[in-house]
């Protein structure tokens, strides 16, 4: 049973087309990681919050922070 599940796994990671989503994958994982770190930053959320006030700003930035952490 185990050499089945083996060589079922050496033949898709011999095929391109595996390889290709694997690194696809990866490429986005880390992409999607650069920009929730970007987002999350208070310095890129204060610079479009622009049009409120200090304080609706300083609000609105723990609000998210809060939901962030539930």
């Amino acid at each position: 049973m185990t050499r089945l599940i083996r060589a079922e796994i050496y033949t898709l990671f011999k095929t391109r087309a595996f390889k290709v989503l694997c690194i696809l994958a990866l490429l986005s994982s880390f992409m999607l990681i650069g920009l929730t770190k970007l987002i999350s930053s208070e310095d890129f959320l204060k610079s479009s919050l622009k049009g409120m006030t200090e304080e609706q700003q300083e609000q609105f930035i723990e609000q998210l922070q809060n939901t962030n952490s539930e």
